[in-house]
């Protein structure tokens, strides 16, 4: 029988994603701790609790700089993810990049984080 499900390539009909095999408390656990809405010309700014600063703009795109930094991520409206650095992406993404430090900048200095530390393990 056992050689039967090994002929069978149980992988090549997985239809799940890898992740769906994790167990849950291994898990990290993430919330938004900052938050500033500017829906009315922009979109919303967040912070993790990992130190990820985003942006949802109104045009459906999304920008995080991920907790080093440096690392930028770009996700377009359909969802087509693109990696860059914070000294290295297009001209085109210069008005983005500017409102993703202001944000930045005003939950820095303006805002208090909400919760505890990050449980990433």
């Amino acid at each position: 029988m056992l050689e039967k499900v090994i002929d069978s390539n149980p992988e090549s009909h997985y239809t799940g994603q890898p992740e769906d095999a994790q167990d849950p408390s291994a898990v990290p656990f993430v919330w938004i701790s900052k938050w500033v809405d500017y829906t009315d010309k922009y979109g919303i700014g967040y912070q993790l609790c990992d130190n990820c600063i985003g942006v949802f703009f109104n045009d459906g795109t999304h920008l995080v700089l991920l907790a080093d930094g440096e690392s930028l991520q770009y996700i377009e409206r359909n969802n087509e993810e693109q990696y860059y650095t914070m000294h290295n992406y297009p001209a085109e993404m210069n008005k983005k990049i500017t409102l993703l430090n202001y944000f930045n900048t005003y939950m820095t200095d303006n805002l208090v984080k909400a919760g505890e530390k990050c449980k990433t393990s």
